[in-house]
C-alpha cells in the first residue's frame, strides 16, 4: 500500500516524470495489446504470477482454444460465442435467446432425455446463457468425463433438433419468461436505458425479444439462418479451466470443430450513443431514476478508469447500510437525509456496462418522496443528487483513489475463485481482447492510474456531454427531461441562485 501512495505522489524529480510518463503512455494502449506495466508493489508480482497464463492455439480454420490448468479433479469447459441480440434485427429480435432454449430440446442424434440422463448420472451440469454480445454454453463435469461432456455440448450447439412443434411449444415458456423479467423494476430499467441510448442499433433492442417475434414470427427457418450466420469458427473460442490439459482438449477440439465453416464474416453492427431521456409508468412507491453516459469500448485503456471510477463512488443501500457505510455514495445519501430537500435517498449504485465499441458509465438511484412533498420538490432532490456525484468526481484525492483501485484489483482477484468463474472470464477476455490479460499486467495498469487520468476520463465522457436521463416510477415524481439539463450544468453559484421550485 505504501509504495503505491507513494508512487501517486510523485510529482518531481526524474522518477516522479517517468511515472507519469508512462501512465500516459499506457491510455493509449488498448487492452488487445500487452502492456509492459508491472504492479507497484513488488511483492505481489510473485504472488500474481502463481496464476498460470492461459494458453492458447488456433486451428486452421480460425476456431481457438484457451484453457487455464489449475489442477484438480473438476473442469469447466465451454464455447463462448461473439454472438448476441446486438447482431438482430427488429424483425427478428429475441431469436438468439430463442436458440439457447431450442438447443436444450434434444439434438439429430440425442433425445432430451438422453442428454439430461447422463449429466444427472456423470455429476456434470449443463447451462447457457445469452447476452447482447455474447452466447455462453458450458458444462462442468470430471475431468474423466471431459471428451463424453464435450461430445454432447457439441451435439446440441451442432445438430440441434430443432423441431417446429418445439418452436411452437416453447412459445409459452418464453413469453412467461419475458412477463417475469418485466416485474423485475432493475431489469425493466437497463433496458429502457439501452433502448434510449441506442435507439437505432442492435444494442438497444432486448434480450429476450420483442412480443409479436416470440409469439409467432420466430420459427424453424429463422433460427436456422441465425445460426449459419452467426456460429462460425471465427467467432468461436472453446474454453477449459480446471483439471484439464490444452493439448488434449485442442485435440478433441479439433475432432469435434475443425470442420466448421469460418464464413460468413462477422457483420458491421456498430453503435452510436444518443443522448436523451424516457419516462416509464409504473406502480412503485420509490421512483427509479438512472442518469447513463457513452464511454469508451470494453478494450480501451480507459475502461479501467471507469472501472475505478466506479469502485471509487461504490454503492449503498439503506436495507444494508452497515454492510456498505465507508461508500462515498452513502456519505452522499447521508448528507441529503438531515436536509428537508424533498426525499430521501433508498439506494444508490454506480454502473459501468462494457461492449466491444461504446460502453455505459452511468448512476442507478431509488428514492421515495417526503410526506406531502410536491413532485417539483421531489424532482429538485432528484437533480441535487446527482449534481453531488458530479461534484465528487472533481474531489478524489489520493487516498480514495488508491482506495478505489484496491477495491478494482480485489474484484479482478474473485475473478479467478473456481473453474467456473475463471471460465467465463477467460472467455470474455479472448472475445473482448483477443487474449487473456495476465493479472501482473492488470495490476500494473490500474497502479499506473493516477487523478489527473481519472480527471480527463471525466471530461472526455462525462461532464457537459449527452447523457440518457431514466425514470421508472409514478410519473408526477419521475424528472422532467428539460428542467433537469438546464440545471444540471450550472456552475455552483448560478445553481444555488436557482429556486428548487422551478423543477
Amino acid at each position: 500500500s505504501k509504495a503505491t501512495v507513494s508512487v501517486l505522489n510523485c510529482r518531481s524529480g526524474g522518477g516522479g516524470r517517468m511515472m507519469r510518463a508512462t501512465a500516459v503512455l499506457a491510455r493509449h494502449v488498448p487492452l488487445t495489446v500487452p502492456s509492459p506495466l508491472l504492479p507497484a508493489d513488488q511483492s505481489l508480482i510473485k504472488h500474481l504470477e502463481k496464476s498460470k497464463p492461459a494458453q492458447v492455439s488456433t486451428l486452421s480454420n480460425g476456431f481457438r482454444v484457451a484453457t487455464k490448468e489449475t489442477g484438480g479433479q473438476t473442469s469447466t469447459i465451454g464455447i463462448w460465442i461473439d454472438a448476441g441480440s446486438r447482431f438482430e434485427t427488429w424483425e427478428n429480435n429475441g431469436v438468439a435467446h430463442y436458440l439457447e432454449h431450442m438447443t436444450f430440446k434434444g439434438t439429430t442424434k440425442r433425445t432430451k432425455q438422453d442428454i439430461d440422463t447422463y449429466f444427472e448420472f456423470s455429476g456434470g451440469h449443463l447451462n447457457a446463457y445469452t447476452t447482447r454480445e455474447q452466447t455462453v454454453y458450458f458444462v462442468q463435469v470430471f475431468n474423466r468425463n471431459i471428451p463424453d461432456a464435450l461430445d454432447r455440448l457439441t451435439d446440441i450447439l451442432r445438430r440441434p433438433r430443432l423441431y417446429e412443434a418445439d418452436v411452437e411449444s416453447e412459445r409459452h415458456t418464453i413469453l412467461t419468461e419475458k412477463e417475469d423479467v418485466e416485474t423485475n423494476v432493475d431489469e425493466v430499467m437497463m433496458d429502457h436505458v439501452h433502448l434510449t441510448c441506442f435507439p437505432n442499433d442492435g444494442l438497444g433492442m432486448t434480450i429476450l425479444g420483442l412480443v409479436d417475434n416470440i409469439q409467432r414470427n420466430i420459427g424453424v427457418p429463422m433460427i436456422k439462418e441465425y445460426i449459419r450466420q452467426h456460429y462460425t469458427a471465427k467467432r468461436m473460442v472453446m474454453v477449459g479451466c480446471g483439471g484439464v490439459n490444452h493439448d488434449h482438449l485442442t485435440a478433441l477440439a479439433e475432432k469435434f470443430w475443425g470442420d466448421l465453416p469460418s464464413y460468413p464474416h462477422k457483420p458491421e453492427v456498430g453503435a452510436k450513443f444518443h443522448g436523451g431521456e424516457c419516462v416509464v409508468e409504473y406502480d412503485l412507491a420509490s421512483p427509479n431514476l438512472s442518469i447513463a453516459w457513452g464511454i469508451c469500448g470494453q478494450s480501451s485503456h480507459d475502461m479501467l478508469l471507469a472501472q475505478v471510477l466506479q469502485f471509487y463512488f461504490g454503492s449503498w443501500d439503506r436495507h444494508m447500510e452497515d454492510l456498505n457505510r465507508t461508500s462515498l455514495l452513502h456519505q452522499i445519501s447521508d448528507s441529503l437525509d438531515t436536509r428537508g430537500l424533498g426525499g430521501r435517498v433508498e439506494s444508490l449504485q454506480a454502473f459501468t456496462t462494457p461492449y466491444s465499441d461504446v460502453s455505459l458509465f452511468g448512476m442507478y438511484m431509488v428514492g421515495t418522496p417526503d410526506d406531502g412533498a410536491r413532485p417539483e420538490d421531489f424532482n429538485a432532490f432528484q437533480l441535487e443528487v446527482v449534481r453531488r456525484i458530479l461534484n465528487a468526481m472533481e474531489c478524489m484525492t489520493h487516498e480514495t483513489l488508491h482506495k478505489a483501485k484496491e477495491l478494482y484489483k480485489a474484484s479482478c482477484l474473485l475473478q479467478v475463485d473456481g473453474t467456473t468463474v475463471m471460465a467465463d472470464y477467460l472467455g470474455a477476455q479472448m472475445l473482448s481482447h483477443g487474449r487473456d490479460v495476465p493479472l501482473t499486467e492488470l495490476y500494473g495498469r490500474v497502479d499506473a492510474i493516477q487523478i489527473g487520468d481519472v480527471r480527463d476520463f471525466v471530461q472526455r465522457y462525462i461532464f457537459d456531454k449527452p447523457y440518457v436521463l431514466t425514470g421508472v416510477g409514478p410519473r408526477p415524481y419521475l424528472p422532467q427531461g428539460g428542467p433537469f439539463k438546464d440545471r444540471l450544468w450550472l456552475k455552483d453559484a448560478e445553481y444555488q441562485a436557482a429556486a428548487f421550485g422551478g423543477l
